[in-house]
């Protein structure tokens, strides 16, 4: 799969899911790639957010739930869901860094 798409499906994903797991991933994508329009505007056409039923998400919409996410994400919430996974050094600060990935996607997304 190209990295673009991985990354539209990624970006799709973490809209459906309340995981810290798929914003930290975002901050991994982001820099890297653009995300691709087509794959992300298709898995909008159904996104199933907090386990309802399939319905379509307009981009507008999308950018707000990621900016919700944004929002509320805590240090705290990332310690828990990430630590097991991350070593304690790169877990300082990584709301922000974070935050930041998601906010210029954002703005890529308008």
């Amino acid at each position: 799969m190209d990295l673009s798409e991985a990354f539209s499906h990624k970006i799709a994903a973490a809209l459906e899911r309340n995981l810290v797991r798929d914003l930290y991933d975002i901050a991994q994508l982001e820099p890297l790639t653009p995300f691709d329009k087509n794959t992300l505007q298709k898995r909008f056409d159904h996104l199933e957010i907090g386990r309802a039923k399939g319905r379509k998400v307009e981009m507008k919409e999308a950018i707000e739930i990621l900016r919700d996410k944004a929002t509320t994400l805590t240090e705290k919430r990332m310690r828990e869901e990430l630590a097991a996974t991350l070593p304690e050094n790169q877990l300082a600060g990584l709301d922000l860094v974070i935050r930041a990935a998601i906010s210029r996607l954002i703005q890529k997304m308008t």
